[in-house]
């Protein structure tokens, strides 16, 4: 588990998105602003969270703004964190004068243990464990609060998509439509070419998927419509090379 000082310094470069506006992530309910290396983790935390049953309300992400108490930046900030269904709906943030912020319990938390260990199950290509609940914080409680707990290098390998449940079931037709829609928006693979329609996922569909997501759509062809079907469906993503 990474501190937050060692995450301001991995993700400086995304503070208030200061290098450039964030591209975004479908996260359970609609799409949300993330740092762009994190772009295929909430994917992958979609996914995990959707599959193990999580019917989600509320749903924040980037917000430029200090942390709670404090004048350090939130991890919000820099778009590597989420906030699902706070306290009214079931996700308190309990503080350190709070009588239960040191006690952790299930049922202070709309997340059931098999969900929060879906998303804790996901891991990088190179082994590591991609987010951080703040259920687990040893002191404060923060049962709303996920984030991301691995550099950009990482990240860079790609999602481990055997991790995260539901990656490893590939539907073929669903793979063609997927890559159908890549081709109209334009999105190009790695090399720089439009996909086969093959219904294989291997690594000329993954950059083109991830491509995809960086241009959000921008009018090309059927624009943002597409570029949501893209994060929608990455759920088919199971031979990522």
């Amino acid at each position: 588990m990474a501190s937050s000082a060692t995450k301001r310094i991995w993700y400086s470069q995304y503070a208030c998105e200061k290098s450039g506006d964030f591209p975004e992530a479908y996260i359970l309910i609609g799409d949300r602003e993330v740092a762009d290396p994190t772009l295929e983790a909430w994917a992958a935390f979609h996914q995990a969270l959707t599959v193990a049953g999580y019917d989600a309300v509320r749903v924040g992400t980037y917000n430029c703004r200090p942390i709670t108490g404090g004048s350090k930046l939130s991890l919000h900030a820099y778009g590597i964190a989420v906030d699902i269904d706070p306290f009214a709906l079931g996700n308190p943030y309990y503080g350190r004068s709070h009588p239960k912020g040191w006690r952790f319990s299930w049922a202070e938390t709309k997340f059931t243990e098999g969900q929060v260990i879906a998303v804790e199950s996901i891991r990088t290509n190179d082994g590591k464990k991609a987010f951080l609940w703040g259920g687990r914080w040893n002191t404060v409680k923060d049962y709303m609060h996920w984030e991301i707990d691995v550099p950009p290098s990482s990240l860079a390998t790609g999602i481990n998509w055997n991790t995260v449940p539901g990656g490893a079931q590939l539907a073929a037709l669903r793979v063609e439509e997927l890559q159908e829609t890549l081709n109209k928006m334009g999105a190009k693979d790695h090399e720089g070419k439009a996909l086969v329609v093959d219904g294989d996922f291997g690594a000329r569909s993954q950059s083109a998927w991830i491509n995809g997501m960086r241009q959000g759509g921008g009018g090309i062809t059927q624009g943002k419509a597409d570029a949501r079907y893209v994060r929608r469906n990455v759920n088919v993503t199971s031979k990522f090379s």
